[in-house]
């Protein structure tokens, strides 16, 4: 019966083309193993890729640096702000024209 070690390297695939008769259990195994091993390194690579991301994060904090999603909130907000600014300055100029018109029948 042949032994068969799965690594990072060898995966269970390359086990089932080997050109040797494998048995069932042989390849049971290499799959397990290949398994095993792929599950460790993801992990490894979620880890990995949530430090980055926290990395990342902590840098944009710390030199107030905003995401593009945030800044497009933020260019709503203003257009928004300035709509409602002319339409301030419009009403007050139309008090302002009303007042002056009081003034003036007085």
């Amino acid at each position: 019966m042949a032994s068969v070690v799965c690594t990072g390297v060898v995966t269970a695939d390359l086990v089932f083309r080997l050109p040797v008769p494998v048995d069932a259990p042989v390849k049971y195994r290499a799959t397990e193993q290949a398994t095993a091993w792929l599950t460790d390194r993801l992990g490894t690579l979620q880890a990995e890729l949530e430090a980055a991301e926290g990395a990342v994060e902590a840098f944009a904090s710390e030199n107030r640096i905003t995401r593009s999603e945030d800044l497009e909130i933020l260019n709503l907000r203003v257009d928004d702000a300035r709509d409602r600014l002319a339409e301030l300055e419009t009403r007050t100029a139309q008090l302002a024209a009303q007042l002056d018109a009081l003034d003036t029948a007085r």
